[in-house]
């Protein structure tokens, strides 16, 4: 009897869990089923200027999107760009069901669960990555595919198949430039095939537009772009992205340093007076907001950009040695870090892109559930990231305490504290069970 009654409780936990997750997405669709909502609509005029045969970037378009962006969203624009919206939107959030299939299977080998401790594992690990999948659902979840292409090269390279493997993150990488990073990694590690055929991979996606704009406009466009980007993540004062002035609620490391290192003046967009929207102020200067140290712009960003070379260095230094099995946990781990890295490092990290922290969160809450021993500090992280991210909402704070909340950064280090916490769990991973082990061992690839 107490068995039968401890099977209903978790089916019926289980039932809430789905249902609220399920009404959570409807919450999207909904607003999205009544007008358009998000980013799209750049996206689709981009890639109507493609069609067209217009020069790809001028006023109104943002300059962040290389080509390639255009060239995959040119199909969509034969059809209303509303309809195409809410085609799309189902297609996001299976993308993102898959990345979690995904992570299963890579967890699967060294951290085996009974169903329901995968289940909730599963569950904390969405919970604390869902202001970020929630936000992703808007933009109908670009950022998560981006990452789902990402993890899934990972895991055709873990089952051996290294040139195909690059295929997906090279097409990651000619989307949006950042998951290049993952092809560095592979380099790094010496894993030359992936590494070479995510290159090869990331110029054929990055030329395709070729075949539709010719390739005299083609090199105009591109050039352009990478003029662009190159100019603002160069650019000397750290405040400043590639879209301009910082704006509040920036998750990047880069401009979460500025901020404690130079003095932003009132009416800054980095400022918590000065909506993201309007970006003009609205009330007067914070009584809350102090200068930590005031120096000159030029003179931060050479400390940032020290700063952010000595975490890459040592970042790399720990990850120096070269893979000899596939099966090792620690390449969940580094992988995982990367994957924040990629958002620490961006010039420009707003919530939608984030989707990126799942797989460090997933392989946490796995090797807990598992029994594994996480370093001490790591619960720690999980509540602090829990509560930055999950609890201090503006719903909850008001407008005034989320704006200063966001111009302190304090996000942004949560951030950094979970891909610390990543690159400490390296050591962290169970073999499985004793069939799994030799399964795996069986059918383990050699490394090239």
């Amino acid at each position: 009897m107490l068995d039968r009654f401890r099977l209903a409780h978790s089916s019926f936990l289980k039932a809430a869990v789905v249902a609220s997750a399920s009404i959570l997405v409807l919450a999207r669709f909904i607003p999205l089923y009544r007008k358009p909502r998000g980013d799209f609509d750049l996206h689709y005029g981009l890639a109507q200027r493609l069609v067209a045969g217009e020069f790809l970037y001028g006023p109104g378009f943002d300059r962040v999107y290389p080509p390639f962006w255009a060239f995959v969203h040119a199909p969509f624009t034969f059809f209303d760009m509303h309809r195409v919206m809410l085609f799309l939107f189902p297609i996001g959030v299976a993308g993102m069901i898959a990345l979690v299939l995904i992570l299963k299977k890579l967890a699967d080998r060294h951290w085996p669960l009974s169903p329901d401790a995968v289940f909730w594992s599963t569950t904390l690990a969405i919970l604390l990555a869902s202001p970020f999948l929630h936000r992703d659902l808007v933009e109908l979840g670009v950022n998560s595919f981006l990452v789902l292409l990402t993890w899934f090269g990972i895991y055709l390279w873990m089952r051996g198949h290294d040139i195909l493997a690059g295929v997906p993150i090279g097409m990651a990488a000619a989307l949006k430039c950042t998951p290049i990073a993952f092809v560095a990694y592979f380099f790094w590690k010496r894993q030359w095939k992936i590494a070479l055929g995510g290159t090869a991979a990331t110029i054929l996606f990055t030329c395709l537009p070729i075949t539709v704009m010719g390739a005299r406009n083609f090199a105009a466009a591109e050039g352009y772009w990478l003029r662009d980007v190159w100019h603002g993540v160069s650019d000397p004062d750290p405040s400043r992205t590639v879209l301009g002035l910082d704006r509040v609620g920036n998750l990047s490391l880069r401009t979460a340093l500025a901020r404690y290192l130079m003095h932003l003046p009132y009416g800054h967009p980095g400022r918590p007076e000065t909506p993201v929207d309007s970006l003009i102020p609205d009330r007067p200067p914070e009584p809350l907001y102090f200068d930590v140290v005031t120096l000159t712009p030029v003179t931060a960003g050479r400390v940032v950009k020290v700063i952010l070379l000595l975490i890459a260095a040592a970042t790399a230094w720990i990850f120096r040695n070269r893979i000899t099995d596939r099966n090792d946990p620690r390449i969940l781990w580094e992988c995982a870090a990367v994957s924040i890295t990629i958002l620490l490092y961006s010039p420009l990290t707003w919530g939608q892109h984030c989707p990126g922290v799942l797989p460090a969160l997933y392989f946490v809450f796995r090797a807990a559930f598992a029994g594994e021993r996480l370093p001490r500090f790591v619960p720690s992280v999980l509540i602090a990231f829990f509560i930055m991210f999950c609890v201090l909402e503006r719903g909850l704070l008001g407008l005034r305490l989320s704006g200063l909340l966001d111009a302190y950064h304090l996000r942004n280090f949560a951030l950094l504290a979970l891909f610390w916490a990543s690159v400490r769990c390296r050591g962290i991973g169970g073999t499985g069970s004793v069939e799994q082990a030799t399964t795996a061992a069986i059918a383990r690839p050699a490394v090239a």
